[in-house]
């Protein structure tokens, strides 16, 4: 570089002995040494003057410059004012096919600090991409910093001010890094021992209201019971920031929601205002804590003041075992309901039925309601990787309509008689029993149902679903015909013959 430099001096010198005309700029709107990459394209040069030029004159001139040093790779294309005194000089560049990198030189006359500008060989400049990712967030909030666009070959480091936060390997589509600290953040893409500095920047700022907007009223460090229990700590906001309540409710969901790296996400946090909208409650709470070690969670409050929300509890917890109860037939149309003798608050409280999990069910106090599916529930408890099953388990069935049972008979010349009921639910199934024990079943019509059969004995009938099944109104009772009968007019006389032993 030192060798290019000197290059700069000696054609400078050789421009003034030489009486070559170069127009009077100021380019030091633009960086010292501008990388470009081998393929044909163009890029632009900021100026400044103190006197309004000639724009063709100024063109002609530079560019006859540029010829005279055989830097003929590169020529000012146009010259467009954005003042009286400043503009852009708009470059165009041919594709490098030389093998080799090359160079020339914009002169800046009004500064003595000339601009370098270095062509590499196709492909070796990194491609440049977009920056995004402007955020409003609180200490530990997670976001992220997005690059449009990505080369594989090259690495692409963060930058928070001057210093490296992250690097990441092109993927040949967009990055995403992840940030959870305020800041002006910028990428820098390098290939090999070139870099090149992404366009644009993200800027991630603070709540305004952690801006020394809201004080606390008690200490903010809070020891949970090792069983669980919930505290409040008072805040007060400042009259003159108004928004502070609508922030301090965004923060929240985004706490609530794991999106807070410092705050452990098994801690509820809160933050409450039921009557003024400039005092409320910080509310933190947690279930039992069953694991072996003490849990703990840290909040930022106020970047001013640095008060920091600090939740600690010790282990040793466990989960209590409640009853269940609740169940039973529902109408059609109707919901069950599924009831806990008692809730710890905060522990993840998972239905089942029939041992697979109902997804989506939220236990409210101490209840599952609106539960429409049909069989056998019950209850675990999880908390730090602890389980407990709830005593018991309750049914729920659809409403069973208990129909008398009908028909029977004698059995006549070997002709099996029916027995009936007079409706049936085609939900149902409907099973046949004689003695007690179950000899033929069928699903519900809806309608009429009936059975066949060609045994004696006494007969009932029951219906359910699944194991769960009831008994129907009344029994039956199937004779059979043996074919021996008596018939007579005449009245007959029985004469009974009594013998007396002595």
């Amino acid at each position: 570089m030192k060798r290019i430099e000197l290059l700069i001096c000696m054609l400078f010198l050789s421009l003034l002995s030489m009486g070559q005309a170069y127009p009077s700029l100021d380019l030091s709107g633009n960086p010292d040494t501008i990388k470009l990459d081998g393929a044909s394209g163009y890029f632009e040069l900021l100026y400044r003057t103190q006197t309004e030029l000639d724009r063709q004159l100024v063109m002609t001139q530079i560019n006859s410059f540029l010829e005279q040093q055989s830097w003929t790779w590169v020529r000012v294309l146009e010259m467009v004012p954005t003042s009286s005194l400043t503009g852009r000089l708009v470059v165009g560049i041919k594709e490098n096919t030389t093998g080799a990198p090359r160079w020339c030189v914009f002169l800046s006359l009004l500064t003595g600090r000339h601009r370098l500008v270095y062509q590499y060989g196709p492909g070796a400049v990194p491609k440049s991409y977009t920056v995004s990712g402007n955020a409003t967030i609180y200490p530990g909030k997670r976001t992220f910093v997005t690059l449009s666009g990505s080369e594989q070959g090259v690495t692409y480091d963060l930058y928070q001010g001057a210093a490296l936060q992250a690097s990441l390997p092109g993927t040949g589509g967009p990055l995403n890094f992840l940030v959870t600290t305020g800041g002006n953040y910028t990428i820098k893409a390098t290939r090999g021992d070139v870099s090149r500095d992404m366009n644009g920047s993200a800027r991630v700022s603070y709540y305004g209201v952690l801006e020394g907007k809201i004080v606390v009223a008690a200490s903010p460090k809070v020891m949970l019971s090792k069983d669980g229990e919930i505290k409040a700590i008072p805040f007060t906001l400042a009259p003159d920031y108004p928004q502070g309540r609508a922030e301090l409710e965004e923060m929240m969901r985004s706490i609530l929601a794991g999106e807070c790296v410092t705050w452990d996400s098994t801690f509820f946090l809160g933050f409450v205002t039921p009557e003024s909208p400039l005092e409320g409650q910080v509310v933190i709470g947690r279930g039992p804590n069953c694991s072996d070690t003490t849990k703990q969670s840290f909040l930022v409050l106020n970047l001013v003041d640095r008060i920091l929300i600090q939740a600690l509890q010790a282990p040793g917890g466990i989960l209590e075992v409640y009853n269940l109860s609740g169940g039973g037939e529902i109408a059609e149309g109707s919901t069950g309901t599924v009831t806990l003798s008692g809730q710890q608050p905060f522990v993840d409280y998972q239905l089942y039925c029939n041992d697979v999990r109902v997804e989506g069910a939220r236990i409210s106090n101490q209840r599952f309601s609106g539960l429409r599916g049909y069989g056998y529930y019950r209850v675990k408890a999880c908390q730090d990787g602890r389980e407990a099953w709830m005593n018991g388990e309750v049914g729920i069935w659809p409403e069973i309509t208990r129909s008398v049972v009908g028909g029977g008979g004698t059995i006549r010349n070997s002709q099996p008689v029916s027995i009936t009921l007079p409706g049936s639910q085609s939900i149902l199934t409907y099973r046949l029993l004689k003695g007690g024990t179950v000899v033929a079943s069928r699903a519900g019509t809806g309608g009429v149902l009936s059975f066949s059969v060609s045994e004696t004995g006494t007969y009932t009938m029951e219906a359910g679903l699944q194991d769960y099944f009831v008994p129907m109104t009344g029994s039956v009772t199937v004779d059979r015909d043996n074919g021996i009968h008596y018939t007579s007019t005449e009245p007959h006389v029985v004469e009974t013959i009594y013998l007396v032993l002595s």
